[in-house]
């Protein structure tokens, strides 16, 4: 999985460019990990690169907040599609992740 980072200030972006799907997620959550290890706990997930998402990804999602929430971060998502958006609403996601359309409004938000 090819997977893009950067910084917004004191937030980590994350931004992989593939399905989040079971055959390509470990790096996604490899890259998650990574950023706790550093202690850097608030993280915004780019998904502009992320055409759709099956059950595997939305558990690395779930696992990878609850991580987040017990360092007293958050992960946030923004520029998610309307079939991953669709998904995030069926699943009940979107009641507990907070979705932007763009890394500056999710950036916004950390203030």
């Amino acid at each position: 999985m090819q997977i893009a980072t950067s910084k917004i200030g004191f937030i980590n972006v994350i931004a992989p460019h593939t399905p989040l799907i079971e055959a390509n997620i470990d790096s996604l959550g490899q890259s998650i990990k990574n950023h706790l290890n550093n202690g850097e706990a608030k993280i915004l997930l780019d998904f502009s690169g992320v055409s759709h998402i099956d059950s595997r990804g939305l558990e690395l999602l779930v696992d990878s907040f609850e991580e987040v929430k017990k360092l007293g971060g958050d992960i946030k998502l923004c520029n998610v599609n309307q079939l991953c958006t669709d998904i995030f609403i069926a699943t009940r996601m979107s009641s507990y992740l907070e979705i932007y359309k763009t890394p500056e409004e999710a950036a916004q938000s950390y203030l």
